[in-house]
């Protein structure tokens, strides 16, 4: 199941790309924000914690953009590791007033059981050393194991 954040009420909602059932509201316009901000990264109550830092803001502003915007701040602002954005003076203000007025709580990242999973399972990429000794063992196999049959002859 694929739970992700509602950026417009702060709801979980089914699906990074799906309508949020409580608001109606559709995904961003940035495929990869909506995924960043789903299950297949974060904990559900993390998820649910983002949604709470939402529904601050909103509680002092009804505007749908400047919301997103704000919240797109505080991110930056505390979990610049997941994104940064920089805003022209004017907004940044802006931002950074409803911000403190909302007195948002700090979300403590918890990793989801899906990217815990696949940060176990990535590998880095092999040096060349490594490499060379791969290729150098594929040689060694190739030069000492002479197929006894032809190729064509594999059903005698």
């Amino acid at each position: 199941m694929t739970m992700a954040l509602c950026f417009n009420c702060g709801d979980t909602k089914f699906g990074a790309l799906c309508p949020c059932p409580k608001c109606s509201a559709g995904p961003t316009e940035d495929m990869g924000l909506d995924i960043l901000f789903s299950d297949h990264n974060f904990s559900v109550s993390t998820l649910n914690e983002f949604g709470n830092v939402i529904k601050a803001i909103s509680s002092v502003s009804d505007n749908d953009e400047l919301r997103f915007y704000s919240f797109m701040l505080y991110l930056s602002n505390n979990h610049n590791e997941l994104l940064q954005v920089n805003y022209e003076d004017e907004q940044n203000a802006l931002c950074s007033s409803i911000l403190e007025k909302a007195n948002v709580p700090l979300v403590k990242i918890e990793q989801s059981q899906q990217a815990k999973l696949k940060q176990e399972h990535d590998l880095p990429p092999a040096t060349d050393e490594e490499m060379a000794a791969l290729r150098s063992m594929m040689s060694e196999l190739k030069n000492n194991q002479q197929p006894t049959k032809s190729w064509w002859q594999f059903w005698k």
